[in-house]
């Protein structure tokens, strides 16, 4: 056994709170991955309400973008199933989680669950305030299980390729091949409702071709899209 190793043993055996409260929050990670497939709501609804509001205070206090949305001519009739089709991407998705959260949680316009890279429900803590929030896996299996249970879904077509190109200077949106979305709402008779998120793309000052030269550079080498802000 390492001299670091046994130095970390040590300073959890004076904090035996910490260690139970890792302990706990170990066996609830467990205990709780089965959500991030399952096709209700996670946790108490006052909760998601609490941090939805929180995160949209964030986003007008902090980020000074207000919360506005602009509704379709038509209304959306409740309980109706949609297949939500949003862009951009931007550098890092934050509107769609944060104001959108509002939106889902308070069913207003209607409640969707909108998918995202399975990669980020294995960040502790970060992955319990998605899950609040209704977001879930999109991974095929779990898609095809929300609409099963009559529930809307959410999907961004653009997904990595818009992100490596998103500009804070400009508006913009890939369009994909990849038209499994499409396939997926002929196959439920779900209705596509577009969605373009303003503000998106400015959530974050992208660096220039430099820095969305990199972002490719790092995707095509490292598999990862981390995009310089």
């Amino acid at each position: 056994m390492t001299s670091s190793t046994t130095l970390l043993l040590e300073a959890l055996a004076r904090r035996p709170a910490l260690v139970g409260a890792l302990s706990l929050y170990a066996c609830f990670y467990v205990a709780a991955g089965r959500a991030i497939t399952r096709p209700a709501p996670f946790g108490p609804r006052w909760l998601a309400a609490l941090v939805a509001r929180l995160l949209t205070w964030v986003m007008r206090v902090v980020a000074r973008c207000p919360l506005t949305c602009a509704l379709p001519d038509e209304t959306i009739p409740p309980g109706k199933q949609h297949v939500v089709v949003w862009h951009p991407h931007g550098s890092y998705t934050a509107m769609c989680f944060m104001h959108c959260a509002q939106f889902t949680v308070q069913a207003s316009p209607l409640t969707w669950y909108p998918g995202v890279a399975p990669l980020l429900f294995r960040l502790p803590l970060f992955r319990e305030l998605l899950l609040l929030v209704n977001a879930r896996s999109v991974a095929a299996r779990s898609l095809e299980g929300l609409c099963a249970a009559g529930l809307s879904v959410g999907v961004q077509p653009g997904g990595i390729p818009e992100q490596l190109v998103a500009d804070h200077t400009r508006e913009l949106a890939v369009f994909s091949r990849r038209l499994g979305f499409v396939r997926l709402a002929m196959r439920h008779g779900m209705p596509l409702l577009p969605v373009y998120i303003f503000g998106e793309s400015q959530a974050y000052t992208t660096l220039g071709d430099g820095g969305r030269a990199l972002s490719a550079w790092c995707f095509k080498w490292l598999r990862g899209p981390p995009v310089p802000v």
